[in-house]
């Protein structure tokens, strides 16, 4: 399973998983997000930077680790304007093989 998979797999199924479970996607997520991330960062265009701050973002939003006041503190900025970073550029994308 990819990295993409696996944050699907989390945002259709966590709330169905039990403590037992979240150990496993927590350990499964940090191989992704830490491990794979420090070995590969170098060779990852911005675009794709910007996909795993997403992952990243996401995991934690379905994990229950972000609240409010994390939003509100700008905590997660970087992320949410990588994601509209990333969503431009497929928009432009888009519009040129047109």
């Amino acid at each position: 399973m990819d990295y993409a998979s696996f944050i699907n797999d989390v945002k259709q199924n966590y709330q169905s998983y039990d403590q037992e479970k979240w150990k496993q996607q927590d350990i499964e997520f940090e191989k992704y997000n830490k491990d794979l991330f420090q070995q590969f960062n170098t060779q990852l265009s911005p675009t794709e930077q910007a996909r795993l701050i997403r992952f990243d973002f996401v995991y934690n939003l379905v994990r229950g680790n972000i609240n409010l006041s994390d939003l509100i503190s700008g905590k997660y900025n970087q992320a949410l304007s990588g994601y509209v970073t990333e969503l431009t550029a497929v928009l432009n994308e888009a519009t040129l093989i047109q």
